[in-house]
């Protein structure tokens, strides 16, 4: 029955009741199990003698890395940006980080420059768990109408601030939650794909 391909006597006892449990898609098992190896490392069994869930082995996916990286790069920088602020200047554009958001400026001042401040004291904003993106742009406003003495969130005194910057100026700013949705879409789409052919080839 099982031509020349090695299964261990449990195995072999397994098919068996598999052959007697369901006759119509034993001798395709079995066919299978026989002449290809790739299908035979992916099929398990059971003491019932079911076939068993299909072998994920994540631990061998790129895919799965990849995608455990980059969600773990974007939830430490978003962590960071809650205590530090960060910012890489050059002659053309500043790219920063700082309370949720990765924020992305023209740069008018000529010069490359970076730092990185942690906060101290009392909070300066309201916090915002989910802050929207925001493109803000210079609109040359007078500076004296914009604030008043009430604490607000990080977001709306970005806003104030550049209403009174020339015109032609303008910042990204884009929540890390963002990033992490755009990220998780698109890599457990690959997983659940992955998932999907293992199962088309382990399936009798």
């Amino acid at each position: 029955m099982f031509g020349d391909c090695r299964f261990s006597d449990q195995q072999r006892r397994q098919l068996e009741a598999y052959k007697r449990k369901y006759p119509a898609a034993a001798a395709k098992a079995v066919e299978r199990l026989t002449h290809d190896p790739a299908f035979r490392r992916a099929f398990h069994f059971r003491r019932s003698g079911h076939p068993a869930r299909v072998n994920l082995a994540l631990h061998r996916s790129f895919t799965f890395w990849s995608g455990l990286f980059a969600m773990t790069c974007i939830v430490w920088a978003w962590w960071d940006s809650e205590r530090y602020e960060s910012y890489v200047t050059t002659s053309f554009v500043a790219l920063g980080s700082k309370h949720s958001y990765f924020l992305i400026r023209n740069n008018p001042i000529n010069g490359s420059s970076a730092s990185r401040d942690a906060y101290s004291g009392e909070p300066l904003y309201l916090p915002e768990h989910l802050p929207p993106p925001v493109l803000v742009r210079g609109r040359g406003m007078q500076a004296g109408n914009l604030f008043n003495a009430e604490k607000t969130t990080y977001r709306i005194v970005i806003e104030r601030i550049w209403a009174s910057d020339p015109p032609g100026g303008w910042m990204l700013m884009t929540p890390y939650w963002l990033f992490i949705l755009l990220t998780a879409l698109p890599w457990f789409s690959l997983l659940f794909w992955r998932v999907r052919r293992r199962k088309r080839t382990s399936t009798p």
